[in-house]
């Protein structure tokens, strides 16, 4: 967690991550030269649990160099990142976990996050698509929404092997990030809500949202050079799955009676008998489908 005047939402924050149902962690906090009293308020916090890491700087040095110190300590074999004014759920890290262990091929790991207002009221669901391919797609576009930044769990492994992330980014640096993880590996988002993703006036997305558009270019043209044009290409318009329509007409009823459509899938297999073309299994197919449709009245007498 990388935080700058997290005042008034930073301790819900902390005790989220604190109450967390997985104990064993490092909290590692970067307090980004706070003039609100937040620094203070974390050392009173860090001395009650030893699970905190507190670091300080002096000078603001923004979100992308704090999160960078915080990757340079840490010693965990995944990073997740927290915001100082979300609130993750206490299953959240245990959640994630299982997940990363069960699926070693996935070095990024997202979830559902429920979008809250400043004072706590849900405004519903963000929509995550949990398919690598949909992701990647997403990402590809630009799209921020692929995955919620302070909802991530990373492999650190991976994210120490990309280079963490990109200081030349302001803004955009999840997006950056998480393009060059997703060539790297397998991306994921779980579909059970783990965080609560608080929307207020000073968040970042509302006060920098004209940056991060012109930014997010820069990182989509990182990776069209990094993977060329041509990958890209088939990356966002794989070619489509052909559909065999059945070429017979006892196989195009059975096409319209899985469907529902049962009188058209009838009409078809008397055909298919007068044509010549299947006279036994087409009579069958009549026979049980008229045997389908006695029962059925039968049961609504």
């Amino acid at each position: 967690m990388a935080v700058h005047n997290g005042f008034p939402f930073l301790a819900g924050a902390v005790q989220s991550v604190l109450d967390q149902a997985h104990r064993d962690f490092e909290f590692i906090i970067i307090e980004d030269a706070s003039s609100d009293g937040t620094g203070d308020w974390l050392e009173s916090q860090a001395s009650a649990d030893d699970r905190i890491k507190l670091i300080r700087h002096y000078q603001n040095k923004g979100l992308t160099k704090s999160l960078n110190r915080g990757i340079s300590v840490a010693s965990g074999e995944y990073i997740a990142r927290m915001d100082g004014d979300d609130v993750a759920m206490p299953e959240r890290f245990s959640r994630q976990l299982d997940f990363l262990r069960a699926n070693p091929s996935v070095v990024l790991l997202g979830s559902e996050v429920e979008l809250i207002n400043e004072l706590g009221f849900s405004l519903g669901n963000r929509g995550h698509s949990t398919d690598h391919d949909l992701i990647r797609r997403d990402l590809l576009s630009g799209n921020g929404g692929a995955l919620t930044h302070p909802a991530v769990m990373i492999k650190a492994s991976a994210l120490h092997q990309v280079g963490g992330y990109d200081e030349c980014f302001a803004v955009a640096q999840d997006l950056d990030l998480f393009l060059k993880l997703s060539e790297l590996g397998r991306v994921a988002n779980l579909s059970d809500v783990l965080l609560k993703w608080r929307q207020h006036p000073a968040s970042i997305n509302r006060t920098r949202a004209c940056e991060w558009q012109q930014v997010k270019q820069i990182a989509i043209r990182n990776c069209i050079e990094r993977c060329g044009a041509d990958q890209i290409a088939r990356e966002m318009f794989p070619v489509p799955q052909s559909f065999n329509f059945p070429a017979t007409l006892l196989g195009q009823a059975t096409f319209c009676q899985s469907r529902g459509e049962r009188r058209a899938s009838l009409k078809l297999a008397l055909r298919s008998i007068q044509s010549g073309e299947s006279f036994v299994k087409a009579s069958l197919f009549i026979i049980k489908q008229l045997a389908n449709v006695c029962v059925e009245r039968l049961f609504k007498v």
